[in-house]
């Protein structure tokens, strides 16, 4: 599949993090509205609270404010990336929902808690409904996540067991997205008896 590559260091600064100002109440609430239902499909499907989909998708990308969430210039081409969850690029074989990668400059962490920052390949999709599949495929199939899926009617314990077996490296990932959960009670959206 096509690997993209960012050519200019300015361009890569930032792209992950969501853009300076803060997303208005209207925003995030179209963010949220936007993606209820897809969330709720990938629960009734493979198990992922739907409040978790929800809240990690509005750390990854800071509201749906982040250009990966959208679509980046590259190569003087617009080119859709639609990544609501940053998923990286570890093999060569694209997934069914998987439209390509891009190269992408990114904060992590180390062991002791500092940040760093490296360049790595991004999934990109055809449309943020893609992604959210994609990443409901993601969990389900990755066995590290396997003990997360023991929670599904947790949704607080559900992404503690997902930041442990390595999704994110920032040792706070977890709070934050149980934060997002409380602070817009994103519980609501979960269906059968899921919630926190």
């Amino acid at each position: 599949f096509l690997l993209f590559s960012l050519l200019s260091t300015t361009l890569l600064q930032g792209i992950l993090a969501p853009q300076a100002s803060a997303a208005t109440k209207a925003e995030q609430q179209a963010f949220i509205k936007e993606l209820v239902k897809p969330a709720q499909e990938l629960q009734a499907e493979l198990g992922v609270p739907a409040s978790v989909s929800i809240g990690m998708a509005i750390e990854e990308t800071g509201w749906g404010r982040s250009s990966m969430a959208g679509q980046m210039t590259i190569n003087g081409q617009k080119v859709p990336v639609n990544a609501l969850f940053n998923i990286k690029c570890h093999s060569t074989k694209k997934t069914k929902y998987q439209l390509g990668c891009v190269d992408v400059r990114t904060k992590e962490y180390n062991s002791n808690g500092s940040s760093y920052f490296v360049k790595d390949p991004f999934r990109s999709y055809a449309s943020r409904g893609d992604s959210l599949k994609d990443f409901g495929l993601f969990l389900s199939t990755t066995p590290r996540y396997k003990n997360a899926f023991k929670f599904k009617n947790n949704a607080d314990q559900f992404i503690v067991e997902v930041r442990k077996a390595g999704y994110a490296t920032n040792p706070s990932y977890a709070t934050s997205i149980q934060r997002h959960m409380k602070n817009n009670n994103l519980y609501q959206y979960n269906t059968a008896s899921v919630g926190d």
